[in-house]
């Protein structure tokens, strides 16, 4: 019984200490969004942006997913798709560094208040997520960008090269 006792109260005492966290998350979130204050900080993204090859529209879900999660980063990213304002490639990549890299803060506080190193998990997150997305925008997306350019060309009746040799840029 006693044992039954020590679990419960631990784990009411976890509920306690996470709830700490996300509940002002919750707050900030919501008073970001109806002030227009995600729009102003995605552009410090910018620079993540280029590296990532996305749009900078796409920094907006972007910002959203890195600080508040994937619920509201995918809410984020359909209602961008719907609007037309990112492309699939930028989609693809930043729901890959999303998978990745998603509610750091909230995440990491929560790992925090366990005990955890909360700059060794930032850090490790962060720089998995950049390297995986790297090689994927710089490799698989752009060829698949690359293959549907020269297959829309040949289908079209021009050549398959695109003029100047060059390649598609996402």
């Amino acid at each position: 019984m006693a044992l039954i006792l020590k679990g419960l109260t631990g784990g009411l005492m976890l509920i306690g200490h996470i709830s700490l966290v996300i509940l002002p998350i919750f707050i900030v979130l919501q008073f970001a969004s109806e002030s227009h204050l995600l729009d102003q900080a995605s552009k410090w993204l910018r620079p993540l942006a280029r590296f990532l090859r996305i749009s900078e529209r796409s920094t907006v879900p972007l910002l959203v997913g890195l600080v508040f999660g994937l619920f509201y980063g995918s809410g984020v990213i359909i209602h961008e798709a719907k609007s037309g304002e990112i492309t699939k490639a930028d989609m693809h990549i930043t729901v890959l560094f999303l998978l990745l890299c998603h509610s750091m803060f909230e995440d990491t506080l929560v790992f925090v208040a366990v005990g955890a190193n909360g700059f060794l998990i930032l850090g490790i997150r962060f720089a998995m997520a950049l390297i995986a997305t790297w090689v994927v925008s710089r490799f698989v997306i752009k060829t698949r960008q690359d293959e549907y350019m020269s297959q829309s060309l040949t289908e079209n009746g021009a050549n398959s090269t695109i003029s100047g040799g060059g390649s598609v840029e996402l």
